[in-house]
């Protein structure tokens, strides 16, 4: 009882629908509460797999050169699955799934493995209930205010009437035009990327580095044709409240152009006079101050 979150934020903006029994409850966990599994064989089915990716990945880049052409924050996880490694290897990973299955197999029989939940059965069923819902739709409060419920028609036609609806702001787009703006937007892209990308010539300008290349157009073929998505959250600290836009860029190609953009201005922020690097260092620097009370 003592470990349960007491600081729980629901806020109810239904009309025409009646709010489920424990909605408050639930919400009030967060969207970003973690639940746990009903079983444990998925997970280690999960584990041993990554595992397993990991250790080929590892073996077969043992002896490889990285230097130059890897930069940690300009990483995107490749479809490329590597062969097995060593038979020595494969033998041993295979004898400790063995060994695990056998002690979770143990441990199912003498009844000592059994997952904790921290959902009850009705929390755990109205969740899912609401995630397949076709008339209710929850999202998230603006400035970390809580989950918000309401009607699904109502959220549609707040997002058209405060925004999409605004011709000032945004313009309606057909199909066509939109797959043909997005396929210009890919040109631009490549056609930056053909300029500045390593050369064996020297240029008057700075070229990027063959890692960021390799970023930025292994991001362009997993993400041609996505679109950003519209989305909206509630400013319930407004009286009345109303929607807050967002465009979000996940999953496009032009949002990992945005990460290379903040790559390279990450650099340029420890030139700005109010830069601090750690709380450590702003102690440093106020403590000797002599500051009147």
């Amino acid at each position: 009882m003592q470990s349960r979150p007491r600081n729980v934020a629901c806020h109810n903006l239904l009309r025409n629908n009646e709010m489920p029994t424990g909605t408050p409850q639930l919400l009030g966990l967060g969207l970003n509460y973690c639940v746990k599994p009903t079983s444990t064989r998925e997970m280690t089915t999960h584990t041993f797999s990554r595992l397993a990716k990991d250790l080929r990945r590892m073996y077969a880049l043992r002896n490889a050169d990285e230097e130059g052409n890897y930069i940690p924050e300009l990483y995107l996880k490749s479809d490329f699955e590597f062969k097995d490694a060593s038979q020595r290897i494969e033998q041993g990973l295979c004898n400790f799934k063995l060994a695990v299955r056998r002690k979770l197999l143990l441990l199912r029989q003498r009844r000592h493995l059994k997952p904790q939940l921290n959902l009850s059965p009705s929390s755990f069923n109205l969740m899912q209930y609401l995630k397949n819902h076709d008339h209710l739709i929850v999202v998230q409060g603006d400035t970390n205010l809580g989950p918000c419920i309401l009607d699904r028609t109502f959220y549609i036609f707040k997002g058209f009437s405060e925004h999409l609806g605004n011709t000032r702001n945004y313009k309606e787009l057909t199909a066509k035009w939109a797959h043909c703006r997005q396929r210009g937007l890919q040109y631009q892209f490549r056609n930056w990327l053909s300029k500045y990308k390593p050369k064996e010539e020297p240029t008057d300008y700075v070229t990027i580095s063959e890692a960021e290349c390799t970023f930025l157009y292994c991001a362009l073929k997993f993400y041609p044709d996505k679109f950003a998505r519209f989305r909206q959250t509630c400013k319930v600290h407004k009286t009345p409240w109303k929607m807050r836009p967002i465009i979000c860029c996940a999953g496009t190609f032009v949002n990992y152009w945005s990460r290379w953009l903040d790559y390279w201005l990450q650099k340029l922020k420890t030139l700005i006079p109010s830069y601090l690097k750690n709380g450590d260092q702003l102690l440093e620097e106020v403590l000797p101050l002599h500051i009147p009370s």
